[in-house]
């Protein structure tokens, strides 16, 4: 998906992750092996600028980025993290 979004409908990377606003996709490569193994959508951000992410799991709704990236870096240390975002 990742490669897709990027590639054929012209999405471009995120530089900092911190940067993502609503419609942005944040991807996940657990094992830093360069395979992505989920994704998440930005859905808000707080009055100070934190991003939100929702993904299917119902206990990640609105959760902020700074909460989901703890949980993410503490069980997965060689995590890679990538963002789409579009440019229109």
């Amino acid at each position: 998906m990742y490669k897709y979004a990027k590639n054929k409908k012209g999405l471009d990377p995120l530089g900092n992750i911190w940067n993502a606003v609503p419609g942005n996709t944040y991807f996940m490569d657990w094992d830093g092996d360069n395979v992505i193994n989920h994704v998440t959508a930005v859905t808000a951000r707080t009055s100070r600028g934190t991003p939100r992410i929702s993904q299917k799991t119902a206990n990640r709704h609105n959760m902020l980025l700074t909460t989901w990236k703890a949980k993410v870096d503490g069980s997965h240390p060689k995590v890679k993290w990538y963002g789409l975002r579009r440019t229109s």
